[in-house]
């Protein structure tokens, strides 16, 4: 059976979906106007000027490589964007658990403003921005989700200060049908990034390169690293060893979380245990009334 990165790993070029790739790409310096035009098709809007604060750890630090630093950039002097990509499920990335993690690391990025004899009102608006190439979250509708402060009873938007968007990548199945001509920018951007490596969306990929010249670029510098064995071959691995440490933490923390549950079921027992012979009860009637074996009610 293919593994996830099998499946990514098609021919010679590689997905601009792994992390590493996506980070080359839109974090190389003579590559700005790409990343700009991505941002911009994503916040629906024209913007001028982007700047990157940081980025992911150089790719060939692989000893840190569980550090989360996504491209954080600073779009038109006025919005901090948190921008990430997810191409497989991870350790953490259950629905339930989802939310809590975007909203953390967006309140991050709005909190860590300095706001040191400046009003509040001044403070830039942030925005986190998650393209998953999984499904999530059911009530999404459609490839892409912008949430907002809300009044619970007017339903009036409050502020949008601190907003984040989710872009669903398997709903994108209607925009690749779509004639060029008739794609939005946004839908050009994601479906060269979930399909720039796949042979049967070729055509469509050159089609988009002619609309869009800030694709063609990143086209075209995905080609040339992908044409450079050693390159590719170093990205790959990095990008395996991103997903073994990944399911070695998932491992770890289902069986911490195993162990959690015994330990806790033996804690009730032996409370259990201890309040009934504090009531004068003898094993032999302990054992007998909580249907626990002789053997564990002994030495408790």
């Amino acid at each position: 059976m293919d593994s996830d990165l099998d499946k990514l790993d098609i021919g010679k070029v590689l997905s601009p979906l792994l992390d590493v790739v996506f980070k080359f790409l839109f974090t190389k310096k003579e590559l700005g106007i790409c990343l700009r035009s991505l941002l911009s098709s994503l916040l629906g809007r024209d913007s001028a000027a982007v700047k990157i604060l940081s980025n992911e750890l150089p790719v060939d630090d692989v000893s840190q490589i569980n550090e989360r630093h996504d491209i954080i950039c600073l779009l038109d002097g006025e919005i901090l964007v948190d921008l990430e990509i997810e191409a497989f499920r991870k350790t953490g990335m259950s629905d339930d658990n989802l939310l809590p993690r975007i909203l953390y690391y967006l309140d991050r990025l709005y909190t860590n403003q300095n706001i040191k004899g400046r009003q509040y009102k001044f403070l830039l608006k942030a925005y986190h921005i998650t393209i998953f190439n999984f499904s999530v979250l059911d009530s999404i509708i459609g490839y892409k989700e912008k949430f907002l402060y809300k009044g619970e009873i007017s339903n009036l938007i409050k502020t949008e200060h601190n907003s984040f968007i989710i872009i669903d990548m398997t709903n994108l199945s209607d925009a690749v049908k779509k004639p060029v001509k008739n794609m939005t920018s946004l839908e050009m951007w994601l479906v060269f990034l979930k399909y720039a490596n796949d042979p049967q969306y070729r055509s469509i990929i050159n089609q988009i390169d002619l609309a869009k010249g800030e694709i063609k670029m990143a086209h075209q510098a995905l080609l040339d690293l992908s044409q450079d064995d050693r390159e590719r071959a170093r990205l790959l691995s990095i990008s395996k060893f991103q997903m073994d440490y990944d399911s070695h933490v998932s491992a770890e923390i289902e069986l911490a979380e195993k162990r959690g549950a015994e330990q806790a079921t033996q804690k009730s027992q032996h409370e259990i245990i201890a309040h009934m012979r504090s009531e004068g009860l003898d094993d032999e009637k302990i054992a007998k009334l909580s249907g626990l074996p002789m053997d564990i009610v002994k030495t408790a």
